[in-house]
């Protein structure tokens, strides 16, 4: 099982939210550089970075800054790609939040970045959602979060009234690399995953990512036991909780 070390961007620093809460923030870190600096030496062999502020304003791209060659691109995707110009040799990038367009997505590959990962877009575009997985979907990671049993979008804002078995139920999935399960309930909250739901999940022919609740090198064991694809985790790592980031 892959495990794969979280980096939430919030206005260009790392944090973590408490189950999704904006109000329930924490800053671990001013410089995203140095966060991976330490995820690299702890062996990290990959990053899962979420553009926050595109997850919750709906859009990766939201011009807050311009480049010399005037495109507008979002603090967060500056930062981004000095993450790839520093450690791109070393560690392979999956990057999500607020993609919303075919371009959003060729511009994070253009600068790096090896899967990318969507959310919300499967229920705001299905039309968009669908070309992109035609054409990339071999690089696409479809990321459903769940609170009570409801998949929830934009940040984790919006409910969408339906569970994950009925997405799949309904066939509109596609043909993604993965898919990543987050349990809101549990994130951030250092209580430990939800390892019945990945259990009943990955009775599906997905490959399949936990994410939410680990706290322990424990329960990475425990998930990798249920035969999952990778599992993600990001608080238990800053609070140094897991200090062994290899593949199990």
């Amino acid at each position: 099982m892959k495990v794969i070390p979280s980096i939430d961007l919030l206005k260009g620093k790392v944090v973590r939210l408490y189950q999704g809460d904006f109000n329930k923030v924490t800053v671990y870190y001013d410089d995203p550089l140095k966060a991976l600096e330490m995820i690299v030496s702890k062996g990290g062999k990959r990053i899962h970075i979420v553009d926050l502020d595109g997850a919750r304003k709906g859009e990766s791209n939201n011009k807050d800054q311009i480049n010399r060659e005037g495109d507008a691109f979002s603090l967060n995707y500056s930062v981004i790609k000095k993450m790839i110009s520093k450690f791109g040799d070393q560690i392979d990038f999956q990057v999500g939040g607020g993609i919303r367009s075919i371009n959003d997505v060729e511009k994070l590959l253009e600068i790096g970045v090896d899967k990318v990962v969507i959310g919300s877009l499967i229920f705001t575009d299905y039309d968009v959602y669908r070309e992109i997985v035609r054409l990339y979907g071999s690089q696409i990671i479809l990321a459903l979060d769940v609170k009570d049993g409801s998949i929830k979008r934009n940040g984790w804002q919006v409910d969408t009234n339906i569970s994950i078995k009925e997405l799949i139920k309904a066939g509109k999935i596609g043909d993604v690399y993965a898919v990543m399960s987050t349990d809101i309930a549990v994130d951030g909250a250092l209580t430990g995953p939800n390892i019945d739901m990945m259990e009943d999940l990955n009775q599906t022919n997905i490959r399949w990512i936990a994410s939410g609740g680990i706290t322990s090198r424990a329960d990475l064991e425990a998930l990798s036991q249920i035969d999952l694809y990778g599992a993600i985790l990001g608080k238990a790592i800053f609070e140094g909780f897991v200090e062994d980031l290899s593949d199990l």
